[in-house]
């Protein structure tokens, strides 16, 4: 598991990469990209990216895990805006805003 801790968490419309990769591999949005030295070996199957700011998280863009894919869970109590959002790489997308869970799975959205 990689839990990350940020101010704020928001993806563009030219999308972002969450590094997984344990060699050099070739990401979609980035291109060639080096291994994640803080991963030490072993790519994570899940990541949570934890938004401890005051704003909530805009995610207009793709995002994509690079490397083995893994489990992307975004909690950010503000809310999240998923405006042209999608994922690459990843077999379950969690969006946590406030208390609900939302679960993103080939871009049905659900309560659950």
């Amino acid at each position: 598991m990689s839990h990350n801790k940020f101010q704020q968490f928001n993806v563009d419309k030219q999308g972002a990469v969450l590094n997984n990769a344990t060699t050099n591999v070739n990401s979609q949005i980035a291109g060639q990209i080096k291994a994640n030295a803080n991963l030490k070996g072993n790519a994570a199957n899940l990541i949570i990216n934890e938004v401890t700011g005051s704003n909530r998280s805009e995610l207009q863009g793709k995002l994509e895990v690079a490397g083995k894919g893994a489990n992307v869970l975004i909690a950010n109590p503000n809310g999240i805006t998923c405006n042209g959002c999608s994922f690459v790489n990843t077999p379950c997308d969690y969006l946590k805003p406030r208390g609900n869970l939302f679960w993103i799975t080939r871009l049905y959205l659900r309560l659950r």
